[in-house]
Formats: structure tokens, sequence, C-alpha cells
């Protein structure tokens, strides 16, 4: 009888430690195949939609990406729906123009103002708080998000996460292939509930992506569905559409129907894309940059190269000869003199009047 139990127990703990290797593998498998895409150009069309699908925005985006460059660039032409505005183009590039710098341009037309050209170093509070519109996207359907905020996440927020609790898993179909579904608590405040589910025979990828939660009691959730297609000859699968919906308590809340129309991966990219030169910006347009060392520097995009600006209107005019500390220095103590020389010669007047004898 003791021998029966020990062969059950270690059954069941072999079992247990295989389903721990199974998510393992698969889970490693989901970041093999997403960090083995190094290189990229892909255009994405999304259309976002609100509470009882009011029309929010219609965007796309287009991101070059070199990573072992640490090189990326996105542009993306807006069109809000509920804004009295006409569509527009941004484009932010990191690391780009120069080694360290970023590069920002809106073509939105401005009142009283110039649009134009930010080019400053790279720094982290920059790719935190500026860097807005750029988001790596190998990291669609990974995290429970729509691409608009994908990038306050990384690969590890779900998948493979040291923040959490003992995964479980099961085997399931999905659109009629095998897959297998993990899931988890994540260790927050709030125990957010993740869900994956993992296509193997389309490359690994997170075909359906769940996160819920419980804040106040009311039921918020965001769930993803991905469709992957292979790419190329590339051996790669990639997201074709991509579709977020956001929920509270049961009613949506957020839509984003998001689709590849154009993509190429692991292909050389020229690196002109990443300079001011392959952005198509206008001629003329004004260059706000900062030094190193953190001074101003106004410069002008001639369409071909950046040169010293030359509107007085962005220079500022220069100090004169009657403003300058040194001259008004001068000045002041000229005045001074005046007022000490006019007041002895008052006193000096005043005294000779009183020792003046009366006449008559």
């Amino acid at each position: 009888m003791p021998h029966t139990a020990f062969l059950l127990f270690s059954l069941f703990y072999i079992v247990a430690h295989a389903e721990d290797s199974t998510v393992t593998e698969i889970e490693n498998a989901i970041l093999k195949q997403c960090r083995s895409i190094r290189q990229g150009k892909l255009t994405l069309e999304a259309k976002i939609s609100g509470i009882n699908n009011a029309p929010v925005n219609d965007r796309v985006t287009t991101i070059w990406f070199d990573y072992d460059k640490n090189k990326v660039r996105s542009d993306v032409v807006n069109h809000w729906k509920n804004r009295d505005e006409p569509a527009y183009r941004i484009i932010q590039c990191s690391n780009c123009e120069r080694p360290n710098y970023w590069v920002e341009y809106q073509e939105k037309p401005l009142t009283n103002a110039v649009t134009s050209i930010t080019l400053e170093p790279l720094t982290d509070e920059i790719r935190k708080q500026r860097l807005s519109e750029i988001f790596d996207p190998r990291m669609l359907g990974i995290v429970a998000a729509e691409s608009t905020v994908l990038k306050n996440y990384h690969f590890e927020t779900e998948v493979n996460s040291s923040n959490r609790e003992k995964p479980n898993l099961r085997r399931d179909r999905w659109k009629g292939e095998d897959c297998w579904v993990t899931s988890f608590h994540l260790n927050t405040v709030s125990r957010v509930f993740c869900e994956l589910w993992v296509v193997p025979s389309r490359g690994y990828t997170v075909a359906r992506n769940i996160m819920e939660s419980h804040p106040g009691g009311k039921t918020y959730r965001v769930a993803v569905e991905t469709e992957a297609t292979p790419v190329g000859n590339s051996g790669l699968w990639f997201p074709h559409t991509c579709v977020c919906e956001t929920t509270n308590d049961g009613k949506l809340i957020r839509k984003e129907e998001l689709r590849v129309t154009s993509i190429s991966l692991n292909e050389p990219i020229e690196d002109k894309v990443f300079t001011l030169a392959g952005m198509d910006i206008a001629s003329d347009t004004p260059i706000a940059s900062k030094l190193p060392s953190g001074e101003s520097h106004v410069l002008t995009w001639t369409g071909a190269s950046a040169i010293e600006h030359v509107n007085p209107v962005f220079i500022p005019k220069p100090t004169s000869q009657a403003s300058s500390p040194s001259n008004r220095n001068r000045l002041l103590l000229a005045a001074a003199a005046c007022a000490f020389l006019a007041t002895v010669a008052l006193a000096i007047f005043f005294w000779r009047r009183r020792s003046k004898p009366p006449t008559g």
C-alpha cells in the first residue's frame, strides 16, 4: 500500500511538472517568434469607436523598425471623428537623424504659430512621456490592449511574467485549430485575470488574449482577437487583423479594429527613412533643436539638409549696446554723478544766498 501511494504521488508530481514544462515551452516559443523579428515595415489601418459604437478616430500608421540599430519611426495620419479638424500627419522617430536624438513633426495647422520640427537628445523621460505614437508592433496580441497604449507594456507583462501566480494549462480549439490555453492571475492589487489562446500551427501566435479585473465590484474586461497569416518567404507569422474590445460590466465602451495592409519582415531597411531627408517634410520648415548641453539651437530644413536659421522671427534679437549690462552700468553711474553734482550746486547756491548781507 505505501508503495502504491508512492507511485501515485510520483505520477502526480511528474504530470504536474510536465505541465509546468509545457507552459514554459509554449511561452518560450511565443517570445522566440516575436524576438526573431528584427527589421520591418508595416502599414496598419485602424478604426476606433467608443460608447454606442460612436466613431472616435480613423488612423493609418506606417512603422519602420530596425531593432539591431535601435531605430523606430512611426508615421501616423489621424482623422478624429469627434473633433472639428481635418486629418493631419504626425511623425515620431527614435534614434533618428543624429545618434541618440529623436524627431517629431506634426502637419496639424496651428493658430498664430508656425509648424516646426523637433530635434532633441533622446532621454528615458522623452521615451516615456513624448513618444506616444511609437510602439513595438511585435506586441500586437501579446498583451490585451489596443495598439495606442502598447508602448506602456513589454513582452513579459503577461507571457512568462515573473509577477503572477502559477498558470493553468488546457487544450482547446480556436477556429477549428488546436490550441493551448494558459490562464493565471497577475500579482497586482486588483488581481488581474489573464487568459491566452496560443495556436502552434500559426507560429505560436496568441490568437485570443483576455484580461479581466473587478475594480469597485464591476467587471472590467479587455479582449483581443488576432488572426495571423504567414509573411512572404520569411517563415514568420504576423497578425493580419487585430480586434480589441473593452467592456465595463458587459457594456462595450471602446473598440479598435486594426488591419495590416502591407508588411515586410526581416528585410533590410534603408537608413534614409530614419533621417529628415526620408520623411517628406516641406522645405523652409524651421527646426527647434537642442545641443547635447541642452542649449537651444534653431535650424531650417531646406528639403535636403539642415542649415542655420536666418529668419529673425525665430532668432532672438541681439541685445543693443544701450541695454547691455556694461553700458547700462555706465549710464547709471553717469546719472548718479550728475545727480550728485546737481545737489552740490544747489547746496552752494542756497549757502551763498544766506551768507549775502541784506541790501537797503
